[in-house]
């Protein structure tokens, strides 16, 4: 056993033998034997400096599209912007299938770009990882073992977990040459590692964000240049109503607006409105027969269409509401259309889109219906002088679209009239030519600011009919029902009247004021009608009502203040026949009218003009006016930051060229000499280690990485591995130790062998 460990401690004084036989030469790196070309040499030592600058183009390509929301063109491949959309094309399936396949192709292509930029960059990162490690691992406290080949291994999560990385810093204060700074720093190279690791992982993910086009709509050209100010609604029409007064089409003059003599707008609204209202009536008719082409009629504004928007009753509500575009406001988007089109010509933008699509804010009219025939009517004054009047209707038949959840038999509608009673109640009147079975037709407008629903027998007990004294508005008040529906309709109406021949139609509205954003899809393709569509509407059941000139109606019918409407125009036929059907009870008469009657009253709120503000008047006026922008959107291919996930992208491709530019920098200043991995093992093997490594309960990983060492290179030029200094100092006190425990328990071993085992048991016994 003494001779075993005599020979133990031999070799282990004795020089290490050599790894080759002494008549093989050695090449050594510093160029003593075989010296590389310098060419390659330089080529080699500047080889990752080369590649993170050169990762830098397509990084900062990159973030610069997508920062800039670079636009592509109708297709993702898109080579000096020619892929045209051309809507006369004979064939715009195969074009369209054409540019879809060749998106196919470049998404799937870029998909491997952004694989091949993830692995250009984990390079990077291994060499920054690289240097920091032969800068710390140089110094005399040097670098835990299981951390020299962090630069191999950092894309690894699992070996950045292994908890033994992180406790490792705290193993070294039993050393008392150990201080806290070295565990800092080594946490700190460990978090920096880590760092990069989630980097590196998700810079593939990144730069396929980044890299990839996405279809988007992009606003092209955004415009405040007005702002709104008032709408003349309450205020009888003005010349502002020639909207479109060009192509030879007659227009109305100051005199004849202020006479009211508002048949001067037929040439631009008379014969359409007709046609209008023919094919609404056609459009219910065939609804009601369950006949599979049903149209809603359409009107036109310059070079746009438009439809006007009913909506249904609500739980809230009880009525249908509509909705009239204004064509102040579509004739001002009919200018947007020239306008883009100029733009289009001159910078070649018109084809380069899917789509493109006009939008401009603008008022717009809602109105809710109330339509019922009563069996008879009555009208009394109001107050001692007499200047306000009263008009109630008894023996309400409602409208199967309106009131019909409401017993409306016992009730008498009554509303008052009169400019005494308010400035604001207004009325007009005008007559249509009847037929061989009706004369003609008396239709009144009349605004009224305040009306309510009383009972049938209560009426009489006010005294505002017959013989008896005046009557007081407010003891109508105190006997009005109370109905939170029936409520609705009590301020701010305008009301048609229509009587022929004993046959009575009443039509009620109250009318509010809103904002919707036009909206017109330039494409011929998919609209070739230039049909504008509103958006925004609110949904709120109980908007501010306002007040409207029934002269707005006179406009609307293109007929003079008490003028007469010639039977010739489909219009008149329209009222006298629907009229007449109401007295004879027919299925769709209530329905027709309603729908005609509503149409022509959203005709008149379409045509109400508006005041506005300039931009630089604005804030001299009213700063808090109601911005009317629009703006022209295109449906393109486009780069750009419009999700979470393009500005993660951008987060972590921007962090990736700082670390590209730390690596350049850090190479520069303090260039760390380069060594393969192949090196780095052959002179890690060719170190003899000193004992420290039997100490490490077996070899086990979690405490044989703990033990630091250092690298770099000698004077020589050769490449060393050595303990680190202070646990070099700390183990000679511990191998002198253990090399007296191993004497001592050798002795023990020879003398317990030289001892008879009888001797022993004796002793032991004794």
């Amino acid at each position: 056993m003494a001779g075993h460990y005599e020979r133990l401690g031999s070799l282990r004084n004795e020089e290490k033998p050599p790894l080759l036989p002494s008549n093989v030469a050695i090449h050594h790196t510093d160029g003593r034997q075989g010296r590389r070309p310098t060419f390659l040499k330089s080529l080699q030592k500047f080889t990752p400096q080369l590649l993170s600058i050169l990762w830098l183009a397509p990084a900062i390509a990159l973030l610069t599209l997508n920062i800039t929301n670079h636009q592509i063109g109708a297709s993702a491949w898109c080579p000096f912007g020619r892929c045209d959309i051309d809507p006369w094309t004979e064939d715009p399936l195969g074009l369209a299938q054409k540019y879809d396949k060749q998106d196919h192709n470049v998404i799937g292509s870029l998909q491997f770009v952004s694989k091949a930029l993830e692995l250009w960059f984990g390079f990077i990162a291994a060499n920054l990882i690289y240097n920091i490690t032969m800068i710390l691992s140089a110094q005399g406290k040097g670098l835990p073992l299981g951390l020299l080949g962090t630069f191999l291994e950092f894309k690894d999560i699992v070996f950045l977990a292994a908890p033994f990385q992180w406790s490792s810093p705290n193993e070294f204060r039993h050393k008392r040459t150990t201080a806290p700074s070295t565990r800092s720093r080594i946490s700190w190279f460990l978090a920096f590692a880590a760092f990069l690791c989630l980097i590196a992982n998700l810079m593939g993910p990144a730069t396929a964000v980044l890299a990839i086009p996405t279809l988007n709509w992009v606003n092209t050209q955004n415009h405040t240049d007005q702002y709104f100010k008032a709408l003349g609604v309450s205020k009888p029409p003005t010349t502002k109503i020639n909207l479109n007064p060009s192509f030879g089409i007659s227009t109305c003059d100051h005199s004849q607006v202020a006479a009211r003599n508002y048949s001067c707008t037929y040439d631009q609204y008379g014969a359409s409105l007709d046609d209008w209202l023919d094919s609404v009536v056609s459009s219910d008719h065939q609804a009601a027969y369950n006949i599979p082409q049903s149209l809603h009629g359409i009107s036109w504004q310059g070079e746009v269409s438009f439809m006007f928007n009913i909506s249904n009753a609500t739980e809230k509500s009880h009525f249908t509401r509509g909705w009239a575009p204004n064509r102040q406001a579509l004739q001002n988007l009919t200018s947007d259309v020239y306008d883009s089109i100029s733009t289009q010509n001159s910078t070649s933008q018109k084809t380069k889109a899917l789509k493109s699509v006009l939008t401009r804010e603008g008022p717009i009219l809602g109105a809710m219906t109330n339509f019922y025939t009563p069996q008879n009517n009555r009208t009394g004054s109001i107050g001692e002088s007499g200047d306000g009047y009263v008009r109630c209707y008894d023996g309400l038949r409602a409208s199967d679209l309106d009131i019909t959840k409401i017993d409306t038999h016992n009730l008498t509608r009554c509303v008052r009239m009169g400019e005494g009673l308010n400035s604001t109640n207004a009325n007009a009147t005008f007559y249509i030519e009847g037929d061989e079975e009706t004369s003609y037709v008396e239709v009144c407008a009349y605004f009224s600011d305040q009306g309510l629903y009383i009972q049938s027998e209560d009426i009489d007990r006010a005294g505002c009919f017959g013989d008896g004294p005046h009557c007081e508005w407010e003891d109508l008040v105190r006997m009005k029902n109370n109905d939170p529906i029936l409520n609705k309709f009590s301020t701010n109406l305008l009301v048609i009247e229509m009587y022929a021949d004993g046959h009575r139609a009443i039509f009620e509205f109250v009318t509010c004021l809103t904002f919707a954003t036009y909206t017109l899809d330039t494409s011929l393709s998919s609209n070739p009608l230039y049909l504008v569509q509103t958006y925004g509407l609110p949904n709120n059941d109980n908007p501010s009502s306002i007040i409207v000139h029934p002269d707005w109606l006179l406009a609307a019918w293109s007929v003079d203040e008490f003028g007469t409407i010639p039977f010739s125009r489909s219009v008149s036929s329209t009222v006298v026949r629907g009229l007449r059907d109401i007295g004879n009870n027919e299925s769709m008469a209530l329905v027709d009218m309603e729908l005609f009657v509503i149409q022509s009253y959203f005709q008149s709120l379409s045509m109400v003009t508006y005041d506005f503000y300039n931009g630089s008047e604005t804030r001299q006026h009213d700063e808090s006016a109601r911005s009317l922008s629009h703006c022209r959107q295109i449906y393109v291919w486009t780069f750009g930051l419009h999700s979470r996930t393009a500005r993660l992208g951008i987060v972590v491709v921007s962090i990736g060229v700082v670390v590209c530019l730390l690596q350049v920098t850090l190479s520069l200043i303090r260039p760390p000499h380069q060594r393969s991995f192949t090196e780095l093992l052959a002179a890690a093997m060719s170190y003899q280690h000193k004992g420290e490594l039997s100490e490490t309960n077996d070899g086990e990983e979690k405490h044989t990485g703990k033990i630091p060492y250092t690298m770099g290179p000698r004077d020589d030029g050769s490449f060393k591995f050595e303990l680190a200094r202070h646990w070099n100092d700390g183990f000679v006190e511990t191998s002198e130790r253990k090399n007296f425990r191993q004497i001592w328990s050798s002795a023990a071993s020879v003398l317990m062998k030289a001892v008879p085992f009888q001797t022993r048991v004796k002793a032991g016994n004794a």
